[in-house]
């Protein structure tokens, strides 16, 4: 679900370089925290829980090996109507990750992907993938600014899981490394996208 391209457009901005260096480590201090303090679901290939671990140790490469976890992925459309001739149609959101990740750097990818973790009681829940679902809520709150109001949990609709793993390209060698069962999320909407700059560099 990671697409490397060359060819990118990039935003640029213009402010002070004591600015941007506070924010980079506020952003580095956040990333950190994260990393070190929300506790992945860690499961077998049949999606039976075997425990928890924070997302940096989830994510780090030992003997050759990740731990496997519990993840989504989110495939957000909208309704393009923008061509009457032709009826409407439907257009993926997609982001390129922000280059400061741990995992894939700069790459695009689909809407939304990552974890429900043990913090969040509510996100363990297994029917339906109600907790998956309520993970996608609020992490979709956090990078892309899209709040659960334009997308409630009966628009989340969850398709199947899906075992994945890959290096953290495009060193294949890296330390870290996603080895994860992948709840595959689709809805569609036509919200109102604020963007998160820091977590996302680009959105299309």
């Amino acid at each position: 679900f990671q697409v490397t391209t060359n060819g990118c457009f990039k935003m640029l901005m213009s402010f002070p370089l004591s600015f941007m260096f506070s924010g980079a480590r506020r952003y580095f201090s956040s990333q950190s925290k994260y990393m070190l303090n929300e506790f992945c679901i860690l499961v077998d290939e049949s999606d039976c829980v075997l425990g928890f671990a924070n997302k940096k140790k989830c994510h780090e490469v030992l003997s050759g090996k990740s731990l496997l976890h519990r993840a989504f992925s989110l495939f957000l459309f909208r309704e393009d109507t923008s061509n009457e001739s032709s009826g409407s149609s439907l257009k993926l959101l997609v982001q390129k990750r922000s280059p400061n990740k741990l995992t894939f750097p700069s790459m695009w990818s689909n809407t939304c992907c990552s974890h429900p973790i043990m913090n969040f009681p509510d996100e363990l829940i297994e029917s339906d993938a109600i907790g998956v679902k309520k993970a996608a809520q609020r992490k979709l709150l956090h990078e892309l600014g899209i709040s659960n109001i334009f997308l409630p949990l009966d628009r989340i609709h969850f398709l199947c899981r899906v075992l994945y793993a890959a290096p953290n390209e495009p060193h294949l060698k890296s330390k870290f490394a996603e080895h994860e069962l992948d709840y595959i999320l689709v809805s569609v909407l036509d919200p109102v996208v604020t963007q998160n700059i820091a977590d996302t560099d680009l959105m299309n």
